[in-house]
């Protein structure tokens, strides 16, 4: 049976934990720690902030973003590759995307850069997939921006970034209007 001093030890490593991981405002962490403690904060304040690894992680992965994302559209709009091979290059970039958000979630860096970028690189993919299947067709190029435009309000939507949100609304509401013309 654990004694009270290995009980409160527990719980305050739990408290570090869950200021770590911010599954709790920082405050309230503090807080529960200064009562568990007794006042005595003998805990590290170096476990509340980001470990320099993930830190380190964050940036090689926004630099890597911001590194291949023009290589990518270069590659796509200059080069005599096949639309298969640009269209396979695009979905591996999206993809890469995808896994960096997922993986390092709590960074906004992370889920700014890899959402922009999955953006520019869906809409260059579409726009490319209707002149290669649609090439005189300018209903189904509509049909691919206007899906753009929801796709982007979603996200903004499901991310709470006002930028997308914007961007699909104005962005449909010029494709509605091309529409009409």
């Amino acid at each position: 049976m654990p004694n009270q001093k290995e009980k409160n030890e527990i719980i305050v490593n739990e408290i570090l934990f869950w200021k770590e991981n911010r599954l709790l405002p920082a405050h309230f962490c503090d807080y529960l720690l200064t009562l568990y403690t007794g006042g005595n904060n003998d805990f590290d304040e170096k476990e509340s902030k980001p470990k320099r690894s993930q830190t380190l992680s964050i940036n090689l992965f926004t630099s890597l973003i911001l590194l291949f994302l023009p290589i990518l559209l270069l590659v796509t709009y200059f080069t005599e590759l096949s639309f298969v091979l640009q269209m396979v290059m695009s979905s591996i970039f999206i993809l890469f995307c995808l896994t960096g958000l997922l993986l390092l979630k709590r960074s906004a860096l992370v889920r700014h850069t890899s959402l922009t970028a999955m953006a520019v690189v869906l809409l260059v993919f579409s726009s490319n997939l209707s002149f290669t299947y649609f090439p005189h067709n300018l209903g189904a190029l509509k049909g691919l921006l206007f899906l753009n435009c929801l796709i982007w309000f979603v996200m903004g939507r499901k991310f709470s970034l006002l930028y997308f949100q914007i961007a699909g609304i104005v962005a449909s509401c010029g494709v509605g209007i091309s529409f009409l013309l």
